[in-house]
């Protein structure tokens, strides 16, 4: 009886040394990253029209602007940087209700849309890679509804490219 309390005494304290063994081998896998500098990407945006801006000469109910090509190019350092676009319309506040945007890239009528809120305009390869250029088809539309009170006043349309950084 005595002999069986020795065995399991020394098969304890084997377990116990083949389980610090264990994490001993597996502290040594790791070991320390040096530090140094770091810095993130930089990632600047430049849009212009490509042409003309869009334009109505009297709009009218019901009415759309002629289409106009924005132009966006982003420039980032590292190549492995990707965005997503997104275009957004600005008109005087009277209007807010009444004029629309639709961009599309490339074609203004069959071109992917552009939309101007959540994730963005991102290309089936998942992001557009730094330097990339895109060309963005922009119409404006005054609604068939707008009430006579908004005739002879100015739209003042604006029109903002903004670029989002992706993950992938």
């Amino acid at each position: 009886m005595h002999t069986v309390r020795i065995g399991a005494v020394l098969g304890a304290a084997l377990a116990v040394f083949a389980g610090a063994a264990a994490a001993n081998a597996l502290w040594g896998v790791q070991r320390g990253i040096p530090a140094t500098a770091t810095a993130t990407g930089d990632l600047s945006v430049s849009a212009g029209w490509n042409g003309a801006a869009p334009s109505w000469t009297n709009a009218m109910p019901g009415s759309s602007s002629t289409a106009a090509t924005l132009r966006v190019v982003v420039e980032a350092k590292g190549d492995t940087l990707r965005w997503a676009l997104k275009v957004q319309l600005g008109v005087a506040p009277e209007f807010t209700d009444w004029v629309t945007m639709t961009a599309r890239v490339g074609d203004c009528n069959t071109g992917a849309i552009v939309p101007s809120t959540g994730t963005g305009y991102v290309p089936p390869q998942g992001g557009l890679a730094p330097g990339a250029t895109i060309d963005v088809c922009v119409r404006l539309s005054l609604s068939a509804n707008a009430p006579s009170s908004l005739a002879g006043k100015e739209i003042s349309p604006g029109v903002t490219a903004i670029v989002e950084q992706r993950s992938g």
